[in-house]
Parts: C-alpha cells; sequence; structure tokens
C-alpha cells in the first residue's frame, strides 16, 4: 500500500509539475541564477530616482534584456507602493511568434517560473475572461517560448510584498475592432484592486537620433491618454521615411487596448517616467537602436478620495 500510495505522489507531483511555466529566457534576457538575478534587479531600482505614486492603476514597460532597459522597466514598477495589496496583475503584451486574430489568456499553466519562484495564474480568471469574449481564447503557442510577460515578472517578484495571482492575456492581433472587443471585456477590471502591466519596447532598428525622435513623438500621442492620437502617431512616423524603422511599437496592440480602456476616464492620468534606447547601453550599437519608455498610469479619483478619507 505504501509503494502504491509513492507512485500516486509521484504522478501527482509530476501533473502539477508539467502545469507549472518554465521561464523561456532566464539566462538571456536575464540572469538564470537566482542570486545573480536578486542582484541585478535590486541594481535597476537602486538606480530610480523617481518617488512612489499612491493608486497606480497601470504601468507601461519595456521587455528587453535587463542591460538594455532594466532600469527603465523598474523606474516605472519603482513608483508603485510595495504595500499595495492588488487582487490580480493583468500582464499585457504582443506576440512575437505567432497571429491569431484575437488574445490568447493562458490557462494551460498553474503558475509562471522565474529563479525568483513561481508566481500563480488566476485559470478561473482567464477562463471567465474567454467565455465573455469570442476575442479572447486559449492558444499554448503563443506563451510557451514568448518573453513580453515573463520578463516582467522579477521585477514584481522583488518589489512587491504581496504578490497576487497574475492574468497572462498575449494579443496577437492589431485589428483596432478586435482590440475594442478585449478593451471593453477587461474594462471592468481595470479599478483599484487591480493592477495592469503593459509590456512593449518602442521604435526597432533606426539610429540613435531617430529613435529619439519617433520615440519622442509616441510618447506625446501616449500622454494625450487617446487611442486615435496613438495610432495615427505610429503611421505617421512611419511616413517619414526614417531609415530601418521598423516600429514605433511592437507592443502596440496592448498600449491601444489599454488606451482604449481608460481614455474616457478623467480620472486616470497618464506620467512618463524615463526613456533610454539600446545605445545607451555599453553593450549597444548607435546605428540600429531599440527604443525604451515606461509609463505610470495613476487613479487620481482613488488617490482623491484617500486623501478625504485620512
Amino acid at each position: 500500500m505504501r509503494k502504491i500510495i509513492f507512485i500516486v505522489l509521484i504522478i501527482v507531483s509530476i501533473m502539477m509539475e508539467a502545469k507549472i511555466r518554465k521561464p523561456a529566457v532566464a539566462g538571456s534576457f536575464y540572469a538564470g541564477d537566482a542570486k545573480e538575478l536578486r542582484q541585478d534587479v535590486q541594481n535597476c531600482f537602486s538606480r530610480c530616482k523617481n518617488p512612489l505614486m499612491e493608486n497606480v492603476q497601470a504601468v507601461i514597460v519595456p521587455h528587453a534584456g535587463y542591460v538594455f532597459s532594466g532600469v527603465t522597466a523598474a523606474s516605472a514598477f519603482a513608483a508603485i507602493n510595495p504595500d499595495a495589496e492588488y487582487e490580480h496583475i493583468f500582464l499585457l503584451g504582443p506576440s512575437h511568434h505567432v497571429y491569431l486574430g484575437k488574445a490568447s489568456v493562458n490557462i494551460g499553466v498553474s503558475a509562471y517560473a522565474t529563479p525568483l519562484g513561481n508566481v500563480p495564474v488566476d485559470t478561473a480568471l482567464c477562463k471567465d475572461l474567454m467565455e465573455k469574449s469570442d476575442a479572447i481564447t486559449y492558444a499554448q503557442e503563443a506563451h510557451e517560448s514568448e518573453h513580453c510577460l515573463e520578463v516582467e515578472l522579477p521585477f514584481l517578484q522583488y518589489h512587491m510584498k504581496k504578490l497576487p495571482s497574475i492574468v497572462p492575456i498575449i494579443i496577437a492581433t492589431q485589428e483596432l475592432t478586435t482590440l475594442k472587443k478585449i478593451a471593453d471585456t477587461l474594462k471592468p477590471y481595470l479599478n483599484e484592486k487591480n493592477l495592469f502591466v503593459i509590456s512593449s519596447d518602442f521604435s526597432h532598428y533606426p539610429a540613435y537620433k531617430d529613435a529619439e525622435i519617433v520615440d519622442g513623438l509616441t510618447k506625446d500621442s501616449i500622454m494625450t491618454g487617446k487611442v486615435e492620437a496613438f495610432v495615427n502617431a505610429t503611421l505617421h512616423n512611419q511616413e517619414l521615411g526614417i531609415d530601418h524603422l521598423a516600429t514605433s511599437a511592437c507592443g502596440m496592440a496592448p498600449i491601444a487596448t489599454l488606451l482604449m480602456m481608460t481614455e474616457n476616464d478623467a480620472n486616470i492620468k497618464p506620467h512618463h517616467v524615463m526613456y533610454c534606447n539600446s545605445g545607451d547601453s555599453p553593450y549597444g550599437r548607435k546605428d540600429k537602436v531599440v527604443g525604451y519608455h515606461s509609463f505610470v498610469l495613476q487613479n487620481e479619483s482613488t488617490y482623491k478620495k484617500c486623501l478625504r478619507e485620512e
């Protein structure tokens, strides 16, 4: 009987292990060793000079290797009160590998693993989102080797004292009508109980000075809070004739989705936190760079309510 129980426990353990998403880019985009990774993330946060902001509703952060964009990403996460107790963190990022014509939520795993530990996935909520919208599905291939959400997790694991379950969403379309469906489905969750993390790099492959121009125009459009201004800026940038400019924002879809959720809410204010590009890194080139912005969106209505209650 003991032997049978032992075998059953092994099988259960293997089944549970199979539900953990293993890191796809540990050891390349960031350190694969826990001690080294924690030190790297700590160093990123130590270089952030911006103050804490209460009632952070969303952040827009880059997803490149930490030697290129780690400090820029940390600068947005550093604005979040580490004592904040969110119920969920919604992670939205673009697909670098597949096109689905819709978004994919990851119901195939119970947690995401990083060298700093496991982060639970709220699969029940993921399934609920699928039931609510035909623009949201599950496709394993959209998640298994995708890096854009994974690289944000060590920052959250290091910074937040209480890390809630996550809702990982890969948006594998840029069709605006589909993005509007996704935004409408997610908007009820855009409140003080939840944090939205939007993963996006910005200009891809122009020269250093050209990147500063393009990324500046894109930043200004996001600061308007209007999705139309943002989309028009990306189209305008393509018409400038800048050499080697492949895109103004690889995360155009998740950024547009966020703006669709927030643009009619006068209480949600965007704050630009930091900009750099890969040419600023000692490991980067100047002739072809990738741009990195970080933004924080603050819910001022919740902030003012807290002030009244104090």
